[in-house]
């Protein structure tokens, strides 16, 4: 009897391994940047829009948004709407100001079908004849649910919103949200690992500049590159390990750029000029 119930504890082990190991997992090397509305991920090509309140996750007040953890109810919620486990998670959380709601923001690169969204009864979100993405509401677990996914030419981008059914704010912001993302693949012109920016006339210099500021080595850091007003954003660069400059192509014109931490704090920033 004793034999029995070992071999069925055991059983019950493994079983349990394997389905926490089957559970949705991050896509590495996400980075979001306090201050600067937007979710980066360089080696995989990813750059998303997103609010000025989705801040780094702070453990003491619960609130923003984490690039390597779900929540329980994440999870529940991803598994009851069937979201395939190919999809990585790229980030998940909360505002830091009202309105409160979640989001969970995730990716389908493998095994992606295009038609999903409309085999699963997905409705089309559409400004005149352009698709921009598929929705679907639906309540559960007492949460009101709003789930977008985005086609991209070789992904899904998922956005999985809840709130609670009696706030008053319905589902705010989550259309902007998606619309917003589905058309900024086509405004961020960013070729990996280095910065490029598109010229109009096809004329763009090769320039270095050096990173002062450096910290440890296995620091990451953001350069993000601007308008010499500082106004319009044109493009980033994550820097990693021993890097201490970097090689990018601009056409000639000013330009003005920052170096900083990942919460935002700026480090060194200085303008540019590239001579035609």
């Amino acid at each position: 009897m004793h034999k029995v119930r070992v071999i069925i504890l055991t059983k019950l082990v493994a079983t349990l391994l394997l389905s926490g190991c089957s559970g949705y997992k991050f896509l590495s090397n996400g980075v979001m940047v306090d201050g600067d509305p937007t979710y980066y991920n360089e080696e995989s090509q990813i750059a998303l829009d997103v609010f000025g309140d989705y801040t780094l996750y702070n453990e003491d007040t619960e609130k923003g948004f984490s690039t390597t953890k779900l929540d329980r109810l994440d999870k529940k919620l991803l598994r009851k709407l069937k979201v395939s486990k190919h999809a990585k998670v790229l980030f998940s959380g909360t505002p830091d100001t009202q309105p409160f709601y979640n989001v969970v923001a995730l990716v389908e690169q493998n095994n992606i079908d295009q038609k999903s969204p409309i085999d699963q009864g997905y409705q089309p979100f559409t400004e005149g004849d352009q698709l921009l993405y598929y929705y679907n509401k639906s309540e559960l677990m007492n949460k009101r649910i709003y789930h977008a996914i985005i086609p991209r030419a070789t992904a899904n981008i998922h956005l999985l919103y809840y709130q609670n059914t009696d706030d008053d704010c319905v589902y705010c912001d989550i259309e902007q949200l998606a619309k917003m993302n589905s058309s900024s693949a086509e405004r961020k012109a960013i070729s990996y690992p280095n910065t490029t920016f598109e010229a109009t006339d096809g004329m763009v210099k090769t320039v270095q500049i050096e990173i002062p500021q450096r910290k440890k080595a296995d620091d990451l850091g953001v350069v993000k590159f601007y308008d010499a007003n500082k106004r319009m954003f044109l493009g980033f660069s994550v820097i990693e390990g021993n890097q201490d400059s970097l090689t990018f192509s601009l056409p000639p014109g000013n330009y003005s750029w920052k170096y900083t931490a990942l919460n935002g704090q700026i480090l060194s920033e200085d303008t540019l000029t590239i001579q035609p």
